[in-house]
């Protein structure tokens, strides 16, 4: 351990550090470089860094020891073949410059930016579809990560909610033949709850 936090020291690098280059990797492949190097930076062992990523433990030492001998630099990925990435560099920029703000101010109709809302944005401005994965790896080398939903409350009485519907549906009746209109003190909207639909 000490001799992996003599190579961190010597380039500047700290678990912080470590973990913004991890999610700035413009490859995959450098990204999982940087994966390790931000395991092995918080303790880990090289073999169980190797283990996690599924990876042979030279094949971490090998990661290592061209960080200590050529710095970040090292753990840098050159694309020796296959095709050119989907958005050239000028492309990127615009890119990474529109997620740094809304999606309504680049004038899409959505409340947060999704791999939906990069592709939408993408082909409006660029007039290039790209796959769901592609998009997902764009907001990643952006620094956005995975966050789990918030939980649902999902334990309601059946019986309570069985007796609004049916006191909501004849409410509604009620409202259409005077032309009374419903208003609801906080944000829930009941839009479908009096709807025939087939099970």
């Amino acid at each position: 351990m000490d001799e992996m936090q003599k190579v961190f020291e010597c380039w500047q690098l700290d678990v912080k550090a470590v973990r913004e280059r991890m999610y700035g990797a413009p490859t995959a492949r450098e990204r999982e470089r940087w994966h390790a190097m931000w395991l092995l930076a918080r303790g880990w062992s090289a073999a169980q860094v190797a283990e996690a990523l599924e990876r042979d433990a030279h094949t971490i030492g090998e990661w290592l020891e061209a960080l200590r001998q050529k710095g970040p630099t090292g753990l840098a990925f050159e694309q020796s073949g296959g095709p050119p990435p989907a958005l050239d560099a000028a492309q990127q920029a615009t890119l990474k410059a529109a997620v740094q703000a809304a999606p309504s101010g680049v004038g899409l109709d959505l409340a947060k930016w999704t791999w939906k809302g990069v592709q939408q944005f993408v082909q409006e401005r660029f007039d290039c579809l790209l796959s769901s994965r592609t998009c997902l790896n764009y907001l990643h080398r952006l620094g956005f990560v995975l966050k789990r939903p918030k939980k649902r409350l999902c334990k309601a009485n059946a019986e309570k909610r069985a007796a609004f519907v049916r006191e909501y549906a004849v409410l509604r009746a009620e409202a259409q033949v005077s032309g009374a209109k419903i208003f609801f003190v906080d944000e829930a909207h009941f839009r479908a709850d009096v709807e025939l639909r087939s099970q």
